[in-house]
């Protein structure tokens, strides 16, 4: 009867096991470059700040950077990009954010920005759709 167990646990583990290497390789989100704070270099100084999130090509189009503002903290982060309409079917993007971590956080409000290569399924002449979880910018060369 033990033997038994052990097997239907193995068999149980192992379709788990499988179905999160499913889930994962569907991601097909790409990890930004770099994240750091504040503004990208070369973007002019913020003189009002909104805590609207912001998007700027960088590097002649070769990097798109995504500023989100908040606690400096507990920073929002943009996590992934992932193309969900290439070039010809409308330009756009969708970015993820990591989770917030748990605790206390600065009651302040300050850039941080992730910067992402431009992918290769969107082009750069045309304006480009990033969809956030609460926001939508619409980047222009």
């Amino acid at each position: 009867m033990a033997r038994s167990g052990w097997v239907r646990f193995g068999v149980a583990a192992g379709a788990v096991a499988l179905a999160l290497a499913g889930l994962t390789g569907c991601s097909g989100g790409q990890s930004p470059t770099e994240t750091y704070a504040g503004l990208p270099e070369g973007v002019p100084d913020v003189t009002e700040v909104t805590g609207e999130p912001q998007a700027f090509y960088l590097d002649d189009g070769g990097a798109i950077a995504i500023v989100l503002w908040g606690s400096s903290a507990c920073p929002p982060i943009a996590a992934s990009m992932t193309v969900v309409e290439d070039a010809s079917s409308g330009n756009r993007v969708e970015v993820a954010l990591e989770s917030p971590p748990s605790g206390a956080c600065t009651d302040d409000l300050a850039p941080h920005t992730s910067a992402f290569a431009t992918p290769a399924d969107v082009t750069t002449t045309e304006p480009l759709t990033i969809t956030l979880p609460d926001a939508e910018i619409v980047l222009v060369e």
